[in-house]
């Protein structure tokens, strides 16, 4: 298994460690259900409730069976349908004297999903209520199951953030190795490249150069044997030897001419 989704199941396990789900009562048949205005209806299911608003104000009302604290998160899934005439309409919940959600609806039919924490202990048998509100015509509401996530604190709480830093720690070194091996391929590259430039260039310089030796025909040699001649007039002479200079010759040349004129 690679190490990232080691670290992600990791810390998944820790966190589900950390945690504990308490319920409250999800029987909406055992809630008291009161309302204030022209029509309301509630009807009770298994693990959810339809409530009917018009023109008015509806209650749910139950008692913690468990006492909450200070950052336990309440989950609360609603589902609601609007009149195109409704002026206004929201929900509010509240837990013993604290008003701990709410929520104006901005569009005529939407899912909520409330999530909130407590900020005070609440004793169990406190009361538990939810508040919605309709005004301006028929509303239908859907309460979907409830419950309360209670983190553990202490020995839980050490081994997530130990799992938290541990991942985070093995996270940036294998970004680090990544980097370094990429560096390490580039650079080991580019060494070979400039070595092969520099052998390429080493073969050219002691590479032998081919000299190529200019000669003399042997009727240049007759030519200019016959101009020395002319210009020795009679004398004797030796020819060492005979190199190739077109300046040179030219220049002889021509003033031999002028000499035989």
């Amino acid at each position: 298994m690679p190490l990232k989704q080691t670290a992600i199941t990791v810390l998944l396990l820790i966190f589900f460690a950390g945690t504990v789900c308490a319920q409250i009562p999800s029987d909406y048949s055992n809630w008291n259900f009161s309302y204030a205005g022209e029509y309301g209806h509630f009807t009770a299911h298994n693990e959810s409730a339809d409530i009917v608003l018009t023109n008015g104000t509806g209650y749910l009302t139950t008692a913690l069976v468990e006492a909450l604290a200070p950052g336990d998160i309440i989950l609360l899934n609603l589902t609601y349908n609007l009149s195109p005439y409704t002026v206004f309409a929201g929900i509010k919940i509240i837990v013993g004297d604290e008003v701990v959600y709410n929520k104006q609806f901005e569009s005529i039919a939407s899912s909520v999903v409330a999530e909130f924490h407590a900020n005070k202990d609440h004793i169990k048998g406190e009361e538990f209520r939810i508040m919605l509100y309709s005004y301006g015509g028929n509303s239908t509401f859907t309460i979907e199951k409830l419950s309360v996530i209670v983190p553990k604190s202490g020995f839980s709480e050490g081994l997530l953030l130990s799992g938290m830093g541990i991942t985070m720690v093995f996270f940036v070194l294998s970004i680090l190795a990544a980097v370094m091996y990429l560096n390490t391929k580039i650079i080991s590259k580019e060494e070979s490249q400039t070595a092969a430039k520099k052998q390429e260039k080493q073969a050219v310089i002691s590479k032998p150069q081919k000299i190529k030796k200019e000669t003399v025909s042997e009727e240049e040699i007759a030519v200019i044997t016959a101009a020395i001649s002319a210009y020795m007039e009679g004398r004797k002479f030796r020819i060492i030897s005979v190199k190739k200079s077109p300046w040179k010759y030219y220049g002889r040349l021509a003033i031999l001419r002028r000499r035989l004129k």
